[in-house]
């Protein structure tokens, strides 16, 4: 996390998230994906574990630059835990609410 990519790393990590979003709702609508995903379950999984490790990569860049230099990358990690797994419980039991 030393490199100085990591300083631009989240608007890199928030346009290929859009851009990844639009692509799986266009391929949702366009193509047979949803009998596709009813078929094949572990296909969604598959779409789940790289949305949330996106997710979770854009968060750590966050943290990065929120939080000073001079910490350990240990303690980035745990707040990106944290942080992260604080956001899927937001959206999986107050989104669906609305």
């Amino acid at each position: 996390m030393q490199h100085k990519i990591w300083n631009k790393m989240f608007i890199i990590i928030l346009g290929w998230l859009m851009i990844s979003f639009i692509l799986f709702i266009l391929l949702f609508f366009t193509t047979p994906l949803g009998d596709l995903i009813s078929g094949h379950a572990w296909i969604m999984l598959i779409v789940v574990y790289y949305f949330l490790f996106f997710m979770n990569l854009f968060v750590l860049s966050i943290v990065h630059i929120a939080v000073t230099h001079s910490m350990e990358i240990e303690k980035k990690i745990v707040i990106t835990w944290a942080s992260s797994s604080l956001l899927v419980a937001v959206i999986l039991f107050l989104v669906p609410g609305f």
